[in-house]
């Protein structure tokens, strides 16, 4: 059953001076955010507010709500500074399923096609590289929302023809569903993403055979895991790093 995404809630959006506008508010956001946005806002919820300096999606009473639909690199300055002073509920969506529609130069729809990615919950370990301890925090809560979703991508013809160049890039994103939500409260609480079967002692191959994961986001895994404390070294196992959980 799709989740009504697209009403909008009564919200208060607060009249700033001259002096507190934001450098970096709704501008250049995309469909995602905002529909995520008006879906999680509630009456006497405060949009798009201005604190110390920062624009904060939803202030809820004394709690702070922000949407980040990319990595936290970007805002990782922006967390670390707020959750000693505030507390913080950060939402990631994670596109479990992705229909991408291509459009021409002009805006007209070329085709539509549907990735064939496979994405779960533990690709929030992507996201949570920018900043991994910041889930130690006892300020701060991550929650994962497991969506489908639309991608725009959009034709491009560059100036000059390179090796590099992208025939195609993408322009938006759309919310069709959230299927599932997973909060976070603790390092520990990573733990549960690690996958069934994993021995007590374990490497970054072993993360890759049994949660079928890459190799590339199994060493951003124990990255993260090892940067909050949830995850410790163990030793070796030929060359390879062995891990141990700290349940």
């Amino acid at each position: 059953m799709l989740c009504q995404v697209f009403g909008f809630a009564r919200v208060t959006i607060p009249v700033m001076t001259p002096a507190q506008k934001p450098r970096i508010g709704t501008l250049g956001e995309r469909s995602l955010h905002a529909a995520l946005k008006r879906h999680l806002a509630k009456p006497g919820d405060d949009v798009e507010y201005p604190l110390d300096g920062y624009v904060i999606d939803i202030r809820r009473g004394d709690k702070l709500i922000e949407v980040q639909t990319t990595g936290f690199s970007s805002v990782r300055r922006k967390y670390r500074d707020l959750v000693t002073r505030h507390r913080m509920h950060v939402i990631h969506p994670i596109a479990i399923e992705k229909h991408i529609i291509w459009l021409d130069e002009d805006g007209a729809i070329e085709r539509k096609s549907k990735s064939t990615a496979k994405r779960s919950a533990a690709n929030i370990f992507d996201a949570l590289t920018g900043c991994p301890e910041i889930i130690c925090s006892p300020n701060f809560t991550l929650e994962v929302l497991l969506v489908r979703e639309e991608e725009v991508r959009q034709r491009v013809v560059p100036r000059q023809r390179r090796r590099w160049n992208r025939d195609w890039k993408p322009v938006d994103h759309r919310l069709i569903e959230i299927v599932e939500r997973r909060a976070f409260r603790a390092p520990g609480d990573l733990l549960s993403l690690l996958p069934d079967g994993l021995p007590d002692q374990f490497t970054n191959a072993d993360l890759v055979k049994l949660g079928k994961i890459s190799r590339h986001l199994a060493q951003r895994v124990t990255y993260c895991l090892r940067n909050c404390g949830a995850i410790s070294v163990a030793g070796k196992k030929g060359k390879a790093v062995l891990y141990e959980s700290k349940r």
